[in-house]
């Protein structure tokens, strides 16, 4: 399976080392230490800076860096619906859907 991870809580200053952040961290840590079998998307802000954690070097995950526009909400909903679609994904994991600050964008897949 290929599954997708929403990484912006580990982005942004409000969220990255609280608990959502935690939570998405040891999230990423678990599937790469128990995992072998499904591909892994993590999915970034790329108008936020990189997250900063050392298993993005593990080689099992690859980021993808999506361009979401300032303050257009409808404009990255698309890109992202577009994004996992072309990548065929299975599953979308939104760890925090209130990552509401920082230029963070949680869209709506419905």
């Amino acid at each position: 399976m290929r599954i997708a991870v929403d990484i912006q809580a580990l982005q942004t200053e409000s969220s990255r080392d609280r608990g959502i952040g935690q939570y998405t961290l040891y999230l990423l840590k678990a599937l790469l230490e128990g995992d072998s079998n499904n591909e892994y998307l993590l999915i970034a802000n790329g108008r936020l800076s990189p997250p900063r954690i050392d298993i993005l070097d593990s080689g099992r995950f690859n980021l993808a860096n999506l361009p979401y526009p300032n303050d257009n909400r409808q404009i990255s909903e698309v890109l992202t619906k577009s994004y996992l679609l072309a990548a065929k994904v299975d599953i979308f994991h939104i760890a925090s859907p209130f990552e509401l600050f920082a230029g963070s964008v949680i869209p709506n897949l419905d």
